[in-house]
C-alpha cells in the first residue's frame, strides 16, 4: 500500500542518518542508542498508522482516492455516501469509513467512528456514528423475511431512511438477510422495521 511506503521511506532515511551521526559522535553508551534508534523508528511507524500525519497536509477528492492510497488496488464493491463521510465496501467483507471535511476527504483513524449495538426480535444492527458529524450508518442482519429496512421516527412515523436488502446467506440452515443504510441522525426516538417489498409498513 502506498501509505506504508510513504511512511517507511522517510523513517528509514531518518533512522539511517541518526545511526550514522551516533557512530561518528563521542557520546557515552553509543551502542545502546544505536540499537534503540530502530526500535523508536518502528514505534513511530505504528503510531503513524493509527494517526495519519497526511491529514495535516493532504486532502483527497473522493473516498476512492483515500482507499487507493491506504489499501492499494483492492477491489471496491460499493460506496454509500453520507453528508460528511462515506462507507466503502471492499474485497469480501472489508469496510472503511472515510470522513469528509470542507476541504475534502481524509484518512480515517482509530477515532473516526463510534459503534453501538441494537436490535429487536428477529434482527440485530450495528450503528456506526462518524465522530464530529451527524452521519450514522447501520448494518442490519435479520432472520425476518423481508426485502426493505426502514428507519422511522417513533413519534411522527416519518420515514427517515430506507434501504433494500443487500445480500443473503445461510448459516446452519437459517437464512440471514443483510442491509446497509445511511441516516442523518439516529437516536432512541428512531426505530428499525423490516418489511417485504410491496407491503405497507404496519404502524401502531
Amino acid at each position: 500500500m502506498i501509505s506504508a511506503i510513504v511512511r517507511l521511506i522517510p523513517l528509514l532515511i531518518i533512522t539511517s542518518i541518526i545511526v550514522y551521526k551516533l557512530k561518528k559522535s563521542k557520546i557515552t553508551k553509543k551502542k545502546f542508542f544505536i540499537k534503540l534508534t530502530p526500535v523508536i523508528g518502528f514505534l513511530l511507524l505504528i503510531v503513524a498508522l493509527f494517526f495519519p500525519v497526511e491529514n495535516l497536509l493532504v486532502n483527497f477528492d473522493s473516498p476512492q482516492a483515500v482507499f487507493r492510497y491506504w489499501y492499494g488496488f483492492s477491489k471496491i464493491n460499493n460506496i454509500i455516501y453520507g453528508k460528511d463521510s462515506a462507507w466503502v465496501f471492499y474485497s469480501s467483507n472489508g469496510i472503511m469509513f472515510v470522513p469528509k471535511t470542507e476541504n475534502g476527504y481524509k484518512i480515517p483513524n482509530i477515532f473516526t467512528y463510534k459503534r453501538e449495538l441494537g436490535g429487536s426480535d428477529g434482527f440485530a444492527y450495528v450503528v456506526h456514528h462518524i465522530s464530529g458529524t451527524n452521519d450514522y450508518y447501520l448494518f442490519v442482519s435479520s432472520v425476518i423475511e423481508g426485502d426493505i429496512v426502514y428507519i422511522l421516527d417513533k413519534e411522527s412515523k416519518d420515514i427517515r431512511a430506507k434501504a433494500e436488502k443487500s445480500k443473503t446467506t445461510k448459516i446452519r440452515d437459517v437464512e440471514w438477510s443483510y442491509f446497509y443504510v445511511y441516516v442523518e441522525g439516529f437516536s432512541e426516538s428512531d426505530e428499525v422495521i423490516i418489511v417485504k417489498e410491496g407491503n405497507e409498513i404496519e404502524l401502531e
